[in-house]
């Protein structure tokens, strides 16, 4: 009986040191994603980082991580990008970088999908998500209202001439085919 206890402890204490240690490596790589110059990893494995802290909810460490997933080249983690910077979550919301990758997404996957015919519906299925998402930044930039400067200094120069030379009585008669 003796043995019995004393073998279940001893499971007990290594299961307890190994959730501990899987836990400090979870805090350092967590720490390390704080500070993308410090990643260094393929870039498949950081895109499924990515995902992982996506699903965990950490967005701020999930973009980091595809975001230098992207930066390697990785469609996928581009697309999770743009995505993400369309949104905002977790990062500062970006129209015009994510149309950028949107763009590269559409482009590459497209290209992809027309050289590697073993894997050409996954790459056109790629294409259309990008090819949505374009969509919806288009709509977003062109509904957000934006201060709009013009040069309108030929046509106040124009204005201010046609002041000057009617200044003198205005013309009360109406013009022929102006109530037409």
């Amino acid at each position: 009986m003796n043995k019995k206890i004393l073998i279940l402890t001893i499971l007990l204490s290594i299961l307890s040191f190994k959730t501990s240690y899987c836990m400090q490596i979870a805090k350092t790589e967590k720490s390390e994603a704080i500070q993308p110059k410090k990643i260094k990893m393929k870039k498949q494995k950081a895109y499924l980082m990515g995902k992982e802290y996506y699903k965990l909810k950490e967005y701020e460490t999930a973009f980091i991580y595809f975001e230098y997933s992207a930066n390697k080249e990785n469609i996928i983690a581009q697309f999770e990008t743009a995505s993400m910077l369309t949104t905002g979550l977790g990062c500062e919301e970006d129209l015009e970088r994510a149309l950028k990758l949107t763009n590269s997404v559409k482009k590459r996957s497209k290209l992809y999908a027309a050289k590697k015919k073993n894997q050409k519906k996954y790459y056109l299925e790629i294409f259309y998500h990008a090819k949505e998402l374009w969509y919806d930044i288009v709509t977003k930039i062109l509904s957000t209202p934006r201060e709009i400067s013009l040069d309108l200094g030929p046509l106040q120069e124009m204005l201010q001439g046609i002041q000057e030379e009617g200044e003198d009585e205005p013309d009360s008669t109406p013009h022929p085919g102006m109530y037409l």
